[in-house]
């Protein structure tokens, strides 16, 4: 999504359904973002695309008449209740609902304030990325919701998460970036990575809900009933 251009990474972008066959959505998503980006036609990426999972499914086809495999057909079916259950599992211990409304304010900020300030020498916001990231993510997160997630938590969401995270990398930098006083930025980059250090050790404490205890300690046990 940040190179569309790239060859190399073409490739490994049309090797993602293979990993997980949801991540064809994603697949989807960054070929309509190449080809509205570079106004050219992704021809290396849907190329790539159709010859690495062509020759996966045509090989199924020949060893076990089957396009997928018996495990997609089981978890293919339809349960938004456990689904649901399984994205706020995962994203209420963590906060990460407040984390990405924090985000969207200050992203909303920075777009005010670089309009005022264009001509700084500032580092662009880089949008359109960011949204066909989201974009993605928010496409293959509801395909976890419809088919209830998984027995493990985070498992299904993690490509989905890591997508949101890098949709966010760099904000809080131009943030930093688009202050108009220099001695004031100068003050901000001095707490800022002492900042990050401290949130991460925070986000570290954190633990599933479905676990009685930190599993640092090597005694957590799972609840029968994880509302409790």
């Amino acid at each position: 999504v940040a190179r569309p251009t790239s060859r190399k990474l073409a490739v490994l972008v049309a090797a993602s359904p293979l990993v997980r066959p949801e991540l064809a959505l994603s697949l989807v998503v960054t070929m309509v973002y190449a080809w509205w980006r570079t106004r050219r036609f992704p021809t290396p990426l849907v190329l790539w695309s159709a010859l690495l999972n062509g020759a996966w499914l045509t090989f199924r086809v020949y060893y076990y008449a089957e396009l997928l495999p018996n495990t997609f057909y089981l978890k293919h079916g339809s349960n938004f209740a456990a689904g649901w259950r399984y994205l706020l599992a995962t994203v209420t211990p963590y906060h990460l609902g407040v984390i990405l409304l924090l985000f969207v304010l200050m992203t909303s900020f920075l777009a005010w304030r670089l309009n005022r300030v264009h001509d700084r020498g500032i580092s662009p916001l880089r949008l359109a990325p960011r949204a066909a990231m989201l974009v993605s993510a928010l496409g293959i997160t509801a395909y976890v919701i419809r088919t209830g997630g998984s027995a493990m938590h985070y498992y299904y969401l993690a490509a989905p998460l890591t997508l949101t995270l890098c949709s966010l990398a760099g904000l809080s930098e131009i943030a930093i970036a688009a202050s108009e006083c220099s001695d004031a930025s100068t003050r901000r980059k001095r707490w800022a990575q002492p900042a990050m250090v401290a949130f991460a050790c925070l986000a570290l404490c954190l633990y599933p809900p479905n676990l009685d205890q930190h599993p640092i300690s090597g005694r957590a046990k799972m609840l029968e009933n994880p509302s409790q």
